[in-house]
């Protein structure tokens, strides 16, 4: 199958020959035969006069075309799988229009006008416009939208589309965007059984804006979450950024089946219902903060990504890392700034590193693609936000803001490029960002490694500091990155001392290197006794740092560093030490051996006063995490190893881990405020370590926990421990669960997601296929599969069995799904990507499934890419 062909690259973008100034759409709809009807006034760029005209377009059965009213026959026109190209252009401005009839209800890639639980919806970012008309589908190119909609008002009496309702009929509404914008930001739906929550907000210069969330009329209830994060939103980004919204009305819209999260679009923002739908009776603490994150998020691309957008899908970091950085500044200010931090870079680690530095790297801008769907990655959003997020470290807060505010000056109402944003950043503060902007154009993960040495008659202490990035198949060699880096020396009182440098250029602000060679050495003078080294506090840069530190420097560092996630990362590579050993142990078939010194340094985090922090700290680094930290490994003896470690902390705390269990239930358990969150991450936490135990008392306490609590967060975490250990009455639980929320979905993919990732369960694979089976999963749902089906390939335990079953089970739904949604198929493909650090026997195993995906005919280029590269083969 030759698949290389369809490979787009940067070098080979130019501008667009022609613009399209207006569009007017009107839509009759029907579930199975919409007919659109779209006018274009089109407008040649100067230079591209006589040149044909090609709009793209897929799966749509042209009714009709005309060129300035008139129609076109056959012969004026191409039409392929790929679009329409008309043969001559008029040379000046001229007015384009086609019929097409598409059938939504049939649309199960999720793009385009598609059906949802019986509504119609939209997606299309970032290719689903040409699955409604023929357009030219790229961001580069903006234009006004009129929309008209045609519909039963007894079946669909909601209507909504982008910008302000200017015109209502008995069976039709039209809508009227104001801003011009790309057809990525297109939206429709149609709806019955939909009620909306409704509320305004008064901008800094006194508009009254009308805010709305839709969501199902039964689940109105659980929609005030939601309008709660959006009026935070709006208030938080005219605070920080200057930022107020520009129209009257903002719309936000829960669906059933959506591919992404949600989307963005101008004024009428669609969101996968999981990410609206609150109460907590229902959903966890986490998925509240999700949900006003992601609200957050969408809300602040009106600016980030609507009002300025990126040229071309090369540059989404330029919209995405840029809005991933503002939605985190949020959340940090809605929360906890040291809590949010770290589980920042717990995402970033998780998935970004191993990303990184495995066979699906690519650079944050990326040179090129066969599928833009595969690069909505980590890369692009979670390591795009850090390299913004460098930048504000390097100019200060103060120059950053004023970069961003030249930002919005220079391009409102543009496309354009992070060239063009970096730009922005050097005219405010005078720096050259040239090499800076190899963190753009450069894939991989640096390696940092700090060599320090103390002279104590001078009372001089060095640092040195070395940099290296392993070269992969986007550069071979790597060029430095320029990295900033928060440093503190701690005193044997625990306190941080004076900084001094020799060279006082090298230092940004009170506190902050910037190492930007491959090796440079860093010298401190009047240090008055050999310190403890902090470095890449609050991680402010995305590397991997390399210092040796003894037991008990990292002991000290968990207990008195006065950076809250350095005091977190210490515990983390005790940790992971410990893991490794225990790792090695196996391996060699030797019996285990306790570390007294780690497990007494990590119980130091019960004492913590700050519980949110404390429930943090006590997680030990995911298996997912230590792997990507390993050449070569077996995961099965990983995940031994991972469970050994957690089993000897509880065993070795047991009375202390159920006296600050017992101590810390003071807060009324629906209650949300920041301190019962706290108590309830602590508690569920320790309960997570108690349930390793196999202790009949403790089983009761579990249990007790699971029945005791109306709050879906204790239910959960009580029910996934008795689910992990198979503890006593783990099926009954399960059954309650199901037969009380199957109408949720929310609720049904937690618990599918739960039973999937059981750490026992000597018959899980049988298990998940008889789930599939069941009512509440289908294969035509995104967050069915990446509940149950993904939460399986997560499962180290069972993905990776010794047989190869689960491989081959993945491989099975992969080919199945490839033919329903291959965006969703792509994704779960993914999970081979570990195959360069799987030992020979499972690599064989994993790359024979692989091959069997390569062999379906008709594969989709999205699955394609994602397999090939894993694989490596050749383009």
């Amino acid at each position: 199958m030759e698949q290389s062909s369809k490979m787009v690259y940067l070098k080979d973008y130019k501008k667009p020959d022609y613009l399209i100034k207006e569009t007017q759409l009107d839509f009759v709809l029907d579930e199975k035969a919409t007919i659109v009807t779209s006018l274009l006034k089109m407008s040649v760029v100067k230079g591209s006069e006589g040149k044909p005209l090609f709009l793209n377009g897929d799966e749509l059965k042209l009714l009709g075309a005309e060129l300035n009213g008139k129609p076109l026959g056959e012969a004026d026109y191409l039409l392929d799988d790929n679009g329409f190209t008309l043969k001559n252009p008029p040379a000046g401005d001229f007015t384009l229009g086609f019929k097409v009839q598409i059938n939504p209800s049939e649309n199960t890639a999720l793009f385009g006008l598609y059906m949802s639980e019986g509504i119609f919806c939209t997606q299309c970012e970032p290719e689903g416009f040409r699955r409604i008309t023929f357009y030219h589908d790229n961001p580069d190119v903006l234009s006004k939208f009129r929309v008209t909609i045609h519909a039963d008002k007894s079946k669909y009496p909601l209507l909504l589309s982008n910008g302000n309702l200017v015109e209502e009929g008995d069976d039709y509404v039209v809508w009227e965007d104001p801003f011009a914008k790309p057809c990525y930001l297109f939206a429709l739906v149609a709806a019955d059984n939909y009620d909306c929550v409704q509320d305004k907000f008064v901008t800094m210069s006194g508009r009254e804006v009308t805010l709305r969330v839709y969501g199902e009329k039964s689940k109105k209830n659980r929609l005030n979450h939601a309008m709660t994060s959006l009026k935070q939103a709006f208030a938080w980004d005219e605070e920080k950024f200057g930022r107020e919204y520009d129209l009257d009305l903002f719309n936000l819209v829960a669906v059933h089946d959506f591919n992404q999260g949600a989307m963005e679009n101008k004024s009428l923002n669609i969101f996968n219902e999981k990410l609206v739908l609150a109460d907590n009776k229902t959903v966890t603490d986490a998925d509240y903060h999700n949900i006003q994150s992601v609200v957050g998020h969408e809300y602040f691309h009106n600016w980030t990504g609507d009002r300025v957008t990126a040229r071309d899908w090369f540059n989404l970091s330029l919209k995405e890392g840029l809005t991933v950085y503002r939605d985190q500044e949020f959340s940090s200010d809605m929360s906890s700034r040291p809590v949010q931090r770290i589980n920042d870079v717990v995402v970033l680690r998780a998935a970004q590193f191993p990303e990184d530095a495995g066979p699906l790297a690519h650079p944050v801008r990326p040179e090129k693609y066969m599928a833009i769907d595969n690069f909505y990655t980590a890369t692009v959003y979670e390591k795009g936000a850090e390299v913004i997020r460098m930048q504000e470290k390097i100019l200060g807060r103060e120059l950053f803001r004023k970069g961003m505010d030249l930002y919005f000056e220079r391009y409102d109402g543009q496309a354009v490029t992070i060239d063009d944003f970096v730009s922005c950043m050097e005219a405010v503060s005078g720096m050259d960002l040239t090499d800076f902007k190899r963190w753009y154009s450069q894939s991989g993960t640096p390696s940092v490694t700090a060599e320090t040495s103390y002279d104590e008659a001078a009372k001089i202490y060095r640092l040195r500091l070395s940099q290296s990035t392993k070269p992969d198949a986007n550069q071979s060699v790597k060029l430095p990155f320029v990295i900033p880096l928060k440093v503190g020396l701690i005193g044997s009182d625990g306190k941080d001392m004076p900084l001094h440098l020799q060279e006082k250029d090298s230092l940004i602000g009170k506190d902050v290197l910037i190492l930007n060679k491959d090796t440079q050495e860093f010298v401190f003078t009047d240090v008055n006794e050999k310190p403890i080294l902090s470095l890449n506090r609050e991680f402010t840069a995305p590397i991997r740092l390399n210092v040796s530190y003894s037991g008990d420097e990292i002991a000290f560092l968990m207990v008195n560093d006065s950076d809250s996630f350095n005091r977190w990362e210490a515990g983390q590579k005790y940790a992971s030490n410990y893991i490794f050993k225990l790792y090695d142990t196996l391996k060699k078939g030797e019996e285990i051996q306790e570390d007294v010194n780690f497990l007494n340094a990590f119980a130091a985090y019960l004492d913590c006063e700050d519980k949110a922090f404390a429930a943090l700290a006590l997680r030990m680094p995911t298996i997912k995490t230590l792997a990507d930290n390993m050449d070569k490994v077996d995961m099965l003896v990983l995940a031994q190893a991972h469970r050994a470690a957690r089993e000897s902390f509880a065993k070795a705390f047991k009375d202390k881990l159920l006296s600050v269990y017992e101590a810390s239930d003071t807060q009324d358990s629906l209650s949300m405020s920041k301190e019962a969150i706290a108590e309830r991450a602590l508690r569920n936490q320790i309960l997570a370590y108690l349930g390793l135990l196999g202790d009949e008392a403790v089983n009761k306490i579990i249990r007790a926990h699971y029945t005791a609590s109306p709050n879906m967060t204790n239910i959960q975490a009580a029910l996934s421990i008795m689910v992990n250990n198979r503890i006593d009455g783990f099926e009954e639980a399960l059954g309650d669960i199901y037969w009380y929320f199957k109408a949720d979905a929310i609720v049904m993919n937690r618990w599918l997601l739960i039973q999937a990732l059981a750490e026992k369960n000597d018959n899980l694979l049988q298990d998940v296929k008889k789930l599939m089976g069941s009512e509440v999963f289908t294969l035509y749902n995104p967050n069915n599969v990446y509940s149950l089906i993904g939460g399986f390939a997560a499962n180290t335990s069972y993905f990776h069995a010794a047989d190869g079953s689960g491989y081959a089970f993945l491989a099975d739904v992969i080919l199945k799904i490839d033919d329903i949604n291959a965006l969703v198929a792509a994704r779960l493909a993914t999970s081979f990507s570990c195959l360069p650090k799987m030992e020979s026997k499972s690599a064989d195993m994993m790359k024979k499934q692989m091959e069997r995906i390569l062999k379906k005919p008709n594969l989709s280029s999205n699955v394609y890419e994602i397999i090939s590269k894993i694989m490596g083969v050749n383009e």
